[in-house]
This record gives C-alpha cells, structure tokens and sequence, in this order.
C-alpha cells in the first residue's frame, strides 16, 4: 500500500522524530496516520474541534483509509505510548496526569512540541495565527517575541 500523505518537509521529520522519540515506529500505519494528523493540526488547530467530522476524514483521504480506521490507528498510538511510558506523556502534559490523554489532547501535545522546537531555533520570529494559538496552549517559550 503506498501512502499519499503529500507532506515533505521539515515539520513532518520533527513529527516523525517525537514519535520515535516516544517509542512509536513507522512499521505500523497508524505512526503515518498520527504523523498526518499532527500536521494537518499544525497548518489549522480548529481541526481539533470535530476530530472525528473532519480532522480523521482528511487525514484517511490522504491516507488512502477510512475516519474509522484513522481514529482507531491515533487511539492504538495513545494507548500504546500510555502504557509503555506514561511519564513521558505527564512530562509533556505539563505535570501530573492522572488519566490517559484523548487522542486531540495527544495532537495538540506533539504539535506543542514542533511548535516550541521551531521557536527554539530562533531568538525572534514572526509567527502566524496557529503558531499564537499552540503558543497561548502553553505559554510562550523563553526568548520569543509575539
């Protein structure tokens, strides 16, 4: 099965590199559904208010999937990354975590996580609408101008 994500870039290689990072491999599809999932919340973060309607039908049309097939895929990494490692996720979260995180909590999480891995790499930068809002999520990182 070949995939047609259509993203290669920078961004998808920082995404790819936090999922390795968190013990999740590209040998099963649903490390490339997640990967999608996160980029397309990165390019528009009000995807995240109808993930089943609308973020999951985009992400299995690139894909070449199903909604259904793509929200069980985010899930299985959730579970998966909950159970081999939960601190990591807490870290992440920003603290204590006392339950799994939903799969858009997830998103945001690693999409977070490129976001602050980019503003890391300049001292000033010009940020657009998305970039404020995973910003405001969070907090801004140190030497970042808005």
């Amino acid at each position: 099965m070949r995939l047609a994500i259509g993203f290669r870039d920078a961004k998808m290689t920082e995404i790819y590199e936090i999922l390795y990072q968190m013990g999740v491999g590209p040998n099963q599809i649903t490390f490339f559904y997640t990967a999608c999932a996160v980029r397309l919340v990165l390019e528009n973060p009000e995807a995240l208010l109808f993930v089943t309607k609308d973020l999951y039908p985009e992400v299995a049309k690139r894909c070449g999937s199903n909604r259904g097939a793509v929200g069980n895929g985010i899930r299985h990494v959730v579970d998966r990354i909950w159970r081999d490692c939960p601190e990591m996720i807490a870290r992440e979260m920003g603290g204590n975590l006392n339950r799994k995180p939903t799969p858009a909590e997830f998103l945001i999480m690693i999409a977070r996580k490129v976001q602050f891995a980019r503003a890391a790499s300049v001292n000033t930068v010009a940020i657009s609408q998305s970039d404020a809002f995973f910003l405001q999520l969070a907090g801004s990182p140190p030497n970042m101008t808005i």
